[in-house]
Formats: C-alpha cells, sequence, structure tokens
C-alpha cells in the first residue's frame, strides 16, 4: 500500500484551506463576492425578432460632418467622413470574396460584437455575433434617434446583448447599455464583451500601422507587425490574482488606441467602462490578412484558482464575479482624424 507522509497531508490541508479562503473571501472591485455555481434560475428573455429588412445599405443618419449607413439585414455599418471623403467599414472591403480566407476566420471578420461566456463547469467560449445571432436570423435592428440600434439575440447561448452605433460632431459612438443585457440562464454566465472587433481594419497590401498605448504608445505595422497586443487599461486590477501574461509586457496608460491607412487615421477613445476594458490588436497571420484593433470589456470580473484533488494533484477553476458590471454602459468614440492642411506651411523663396 502506498505510503502518505505527514508533511504531504499537511501541504494538501493547507492547500484547501487556502483554497477555501480564496473562494469566501475574494471580493472583485464592484464588491461582488466570487461564488461557486447554484442551483440553476431560468429567466425567460424578452426580445422581439424582425427579420423583413433588406439585405442592402441604407443612409440611416447624418450631420454636418458624417453620413450614416447601415445594412440592418446583416449588421454591418460604414461611416463616411464629408470633409475628405474617408470611409471607415465596420468589416474589410472584398473580405467576402477573399478565397484565401477560409471558415471561421471568414465569418468572424464580419461581426460587428464579439463575447465570451463560461458554462456550467466554467469553462469559457468565444462567439460572435454572424455565427451566434444573424445567421440564425436572430438580430432585431432598428433606427434610433441619432443612428442604429441592433439587439443580437443569440438562442443557443442564451444571451441577447443591444449595441447601439450613433452619430456624434466628432465621428461614431458604440455603446451596449449595460442594463438592457439579458441572460437566460443563470450557470452561463457572460464575461467580456468586444465592440467593433472589425472596424478600420487594415490588410498587410495597405501602408498603415496599428497604434496602441503601450506606455508612451508604441506603432505595430500592418506588413511586419509580428506579435499580437493585449493589455488591460491602467494595468491589472491588484485585487485580482492572474495567471496569465500576454506577449509584451508594457502597460496601457491611457484609454485610446488608434489606426492609420494610407491617408486616412482615426483615434478611439474609450469613454464608459476604461477600468474595465482591454484594448487588443491582432496581426495578419496565415488565416487573415487584416490587422484589427479593438475594445474587449470585462462584463464579469474572473480569478483562477488551484484546487486539490483526491491523488493531491492540483486542477485550475475558473471563478466569477456572481453579480455583473453594475455601469451604465461600455463605449467607444471613434474620431476620424483629417489629414492637415499643409499649404500653410509653403513658403516661397525670393532669390536675393
Amino acid at each position: 500500500m502506498k505510503k502518505i507522509s505527514i508533511k504531504t497531508m499537511f501541504s494538501a490541508a493547507l492547500s484547501l484551506v487556502v483554497v477555501a479562503g480564496i473562494l469566501s473571501l475574494f471580493v472583485a472591485v464592484n464588491g461582488s463576492e466570487m461564488e461557486p455555481p447554484t442551483t440553476e434560475v431560468i429567466t425567460p428573455i424578452d426580445v422581439v425578432i424582425d427579420n423583413s429588412a433588406l439585405d442592402q445599405w441604407q443612409m440611416v443618419k447624418e450631420n454636418e460632418g458624417y453620413t450614416l449607413y447601415a445594412n440592418l439585414k446583416k449588421a454591418a455599418i460604414r461611416l463616411e467622413n464629408k470633409t475628405d471623403g474617408s470611409v471607415w467599414n465596420s468589416s474589410p472591403d472584398g473580405y467576402d470574396s477573399n478565397v484565401d480566407i477560409k471558415g471561421a476566420s471568414k465569418v468572424s471578420l464580419g461581426s460587428l460584437l464579439n463575447f465570451t461566456y463560461a458554462d456550467r463547469d466554467s469553462n469559457t467560449t468565444s462567439q460572435n455575433s454572424i455565427a451566434g445571432c444573424v445567421n440564425d436570423g436572430n438580430l432585431n435592428a432598428r433606427l434610433i434617434e441619432k443612428g442604429v440600434r441592433f439587439d443580437f439575440y443569440f438562442e443557443k447561448e442564451g444571451f441577447l446583448i443591444p449595441l447601439e452605433l450613433t452619430l456624434t460632431a466628432q465621428g461614431l459612438r458604440a455603446s451596449v447599455p449595460i442594463a438592457d443585457i439579458q441572460e437566460q440562464s443563470s450557470a452561463m454566465k457572460l464575461t467580456t464583451i468586444t465592440l467593433l472587433p472589425n472596424f478600420g481594419a487594415g490588410s498587410v497590401a495597405e501602408e498603415g500601422y496599428l497604434f496602441v498605448p503601450d506606455e508612451s504608445g508604441m506603432l505595430i505595422p500592418f506588413e511586419k507587425g509580428d506579435a499580437n497586443y493585449s493589455e488591460r487599461v491602467y494595468g491589472d486590477d491588484l485585487s485580482i490574482v492572474s495567471k496569465t501574461s500576454t506577449t509584451l509586457t508594457g502597460k496601457a496608460l491611457l484609454p485610446v488606441f488608434g489606426v492609420k491607412k494610407q491617408k486616412q487615421a482615426m483615434l478611439a477613445i474609450i469613454t464608459q467602462g476604461d477600468a474595465r476594458a482591454k484594448i487588443n490588436a491582432d496581426v495578419a497571420s496565415s488565416k487573415s490578412p487584416y490587422c484589427t484593433i479593438s475594445t474587449e470589456f470585462i462584463y464579469r470580473e474572473s480569478i483562477s484558482v488551484d484546487v486539490s484533488q483526491k491523488t493531491f494533484e492540483f486542477t485550475q477553476v475558473n471563478m466569477f464575479e456572481s453579480q455583473s458590471c453594475q455601469l451604465d454602459a461600455f463605449t467607444v468614440e471613434y474620431r476620424p482624424v483629417e489629414q492637415p492642411d499643409m499649404s500653410a506651411w509653403q513658403t516661397t523663396i525670393v532669390p536675393t
């Protein structure tokens, strides 16, 4: 019979005590305790689906500086700058006819919104608005005062996530009104939401770069970018112990990011939910020739703890906030940057 030393038994017991302490005492920023799953509660989702929209572009709103177009059938948008004629699309031009992009990679490039969720066993899964909603005919789109609202109903996952896209004097505002998010099962928890993951995407065939607020700032060229970037704005939450690390180690000190393509540029500013935001920049790969940058918001904080098994080995378990984020909205403003008029700087040289 295999013997277990007193030292080993003591270590295992101590580990269990530590884990129990973490589970009972860990409190997130908003005061919500981390709790293990309890009895599942089902709440029917209140949603009205209207699939009558035509598969075509239509102007939904304009002001003195910008025009917003939308395809209400496919959940796609386009922002046109009246001053310089530049156009910013929610998905790369021609991506759907590119034969080199296959399967899930092609589908995800059309998405207006991505999210992750945790199942009953605390395993996390990602989903996008095209694969999980639009292709299933579960999109409800309607015009609102300053733009358009998309209610994405993810029937299989049991979530409804709204997204409002409105014009401002400086450009486009993308916002998720948090109070309108619905979750069907208490055992399936929404964890993160990514807004406009492909807005302003750049191709390796274009001259340009992504701007990330890595400490003093960093540029990632479309053609030569060799590493993805993912950093939480202002750094990690110090009340949460993280066991993961990103490819790049600098801190995102400001809630801003941007993209420069050919002769046009855009600055994005996280105006609501910045303390719960991550800035993600993905470079081109063998699966996709596009470089993208976006904001991922943390709807529920999480920690990963080591739990001892009967074999005295440890397994990692994800623990999530029992209550969701209590902010009003997750919001990002996208502001096109116009090219300066250099004629004022030109000097006529007069021979003497």
